[in-house]
């Protein structure tokens, strides 16, 4: 999931996350995303939900000609407790 730039620290990515998660955990115990370890806007929002690093991949993704690293992280439903603003 993206928000496009000239929308971001609106709060959208929130909402959105707080809605993928309410629906994981009817369905799932683990999530797993991937995120550009520069983006680091992003990595404060995982983590804020709970989320952790589990993984390193460097030059994952190419870009006009620059390499990015990407991190892969981890939030376990099951014994996490519920995000800013889920619903409990």
């Amino acid at each position: 999931m993206f928000v496009h730039r000239d929308h971001r620290g609106q709060g959208i990515g929130t909402v959105l996350l707080e809605r993928c998660l309410t629906l994981a955990r009817s369905r799932f115990e683990v999530v797993f995303l991937s995120v550009w370890s520069k983006n680091e806007m992003a990595v404060r929002l995982y983590r804020r939900f709970g989320f952790s690093v589990c993984g390193h991949l460097p030059r994952v993704i190419r870009r006009a000609g620059k390499y990015f690293d990407e991190e892969r992280m981890v939030l376990d439903l099951s014994r996490s407790p519920r995000g800013p603003g889920e619903n409990r």
